[in-house]
């Protein structure tokens, strides 16, 4: 493997997007052709808000590999974070034809379900996920919000409980936790709960009243 895209990926994995982007720009300049490079690099766009170019870089990567699922993966994360919903179903279902057992593709797959209200089919993805991965986190938060949309109040607290517990510092558990609060018309709580989410985002200690000033303003 690539020095600089093995680099590139743990930056990734560490949510260093930026110098992530440098590393894998670096290993495509050292061969253009590389599929994964271009596929890591879409994410790496995409953390950054960059939704436009990451777009090319994720059918870059299906092009030159057009049978790799984790390729309709990523295209299917970036047309997701674009709100491209019909695109982002067609390649998470190319993703399952060719991996079904994958609990990322299962629970991207659940998002959109979710995206479309059909609550039963997201669950059943959501439960899907934790079968072949007992401790996903992203499963563990769409169980969560699909019950809180059905009004199974102690199912999601419980599912919230194990998402926390399995990964305490996971900023969209603590976010997901907020809103279930407020669907239980727990201000208060759905506020701490938020600002715990900011602290796991990272947001710097100054940053955080006047975040949390916004959130009051939208929870009332």
């Amino acid at each position: 493997m690539s020095a600089h895209l093995e680099r590139g990926q743990l930056l990734l994995q560490q949510g260093k997007y930026d110098l992530a982007e440098r590393e894998l720009r670096a290993a495509l300049s050292e061969d253009p052709d590389l599929a994964t490079a271009h596929a890591l690099l879409a994410l790496a766009l995409s953390g950054q808000d960059k939704q436009s170019p990451a777009l090319d870089e994720a059918r870059q990567a299906v092009h030159l590999e057009p049978d790799d699922d984790f390729h309709y993966y990523v295209l299917a994360i970036v047309h997701l974070e674009r709100e491209e919903h019909k695109q982002a179903t067609t390649a998470i279902e190319e993703a399952l034809a060719l991996d079904p057992e994958d609990a990322d593709y299962m629970a991207v797959r659940g998002r959109l379900y979710f995206a479309e209200h059909k609550w039963t089919e997201a669950l059943g993805m959501a439960d899907r996920a934790l079968a072949v991965e007992p401790d996903h986190t992203g499963a563990m938060n769409l169980r969560m919000r699909v019950q809180t949309q059905l009004g199974q109040r102690e199912d999601a607290r419980e599912s919230m409980q194990a998402a926390l517990a399995r990964d305490p510092d996971n900023a969209e558990t603590h976010a997901n936790h907020g809103w279930a609060l407020l669907h239980d018309n727990d201000t208060r709580g759905a506020l701490e709960a938020f600002r715990d989410a900011l602290a796991a985002a990272g947001l710097f200690e100054k940053d955080l009243p006047r975040a949390t000033d916004r959130l009051t303003d939208l929870s009332y």
